[in-house]
Formats: structure tokens, C-alpha cells, sequence
């Protein structure tokens, strides 16, 4: 099994977690969903719910980020090139979503 992990894309070095839940839990991302939420005064942009669970989401997906950041910064391990990748924390390609609004985001992204 561990190296089934290791040999995986979404693990990163000796970390056990996959790297995309290192960077979701990195304090980097923390302040960017912040940002977003604050700029969008913590209302859902989709349907403007207030007062619900919110999320965060990247216009650009994601996976499609650090599909650039392996690309660009070959050097790097993932989650470390993740760190320094600019567009990652642009609070631009961000939106806040209610939990509702976000979900159907994603299901019409897999479309």
C-alpha cells in the first residue's frame, strides 16, 4: 500500500495526507477563502444566501492550478510549489458559493 501512495500524484514526499488536503488545511488557503469572503460579504454570489455554510471556490478549478504549478515549477514538490504559485491565491479567480449553489458547480464542471 505505501507504495501505491507513494507512487501516486496526489501524494507529496513523506506526508501520508494527499496534497490537496495539505493545501486546503495550509494557512495560505485559509486566508485566500477569507479574502473571498470578505469581498463578497459573506454572501452566496449564485443565489445571495446569507447566513448559511459557505465555500470558497476557484473559477479556474483547482485541479486544473495545480495541474499548472507541476507544469511550471517542475523543482518543486507539489505542495511546495503550490505555496509560491501566485494564481493559486489570486482572490480574483475566487467566488463564494452557499454549500447548494457550489454543488451544482461541480456537478456541472463534471458535465
Amino acid at each position: 500500500l505505501k507504495h501505491l501512495r507513494e507512487s501516486h500524484g496526489n501524494y507529496d514526499g513523506e506526508n501520508r495526507r494527499p496534497v490537496t488536503v495539505r493545501i486546503r488545511s495550509s494557512i495560505p488557503y485559509k486566508k485566500w477563502r477569507q479574502e473571498v469572503f470578505i469581498r463578497d460579504d459573506f454572501t452566496c454570489r449564485e443565489c445571495g444566501a446569507r447566513g448559511v455554510f459557505l465555500e470558497a471556490h476557484h473559477e479556474k478549478p483547482f485541479s486544473k492550478l495545480l495541474a499548472e504549478v507541476k507544469a511550471n515549477l517542475p523543482l518543486f514538490g507539489l505542495y511546495e510549489g503550490a505555496m509560491i504559485y501566485t494564481p493559486l491565491w489570486d482572490v480574483g479567480n475566487g467566488v463564494t458559493l452557499c454549500k447548494k449553489c457550489h454543488y451544482g458547480t461541480r456537478r456541472s464542471d463534471r458535465l
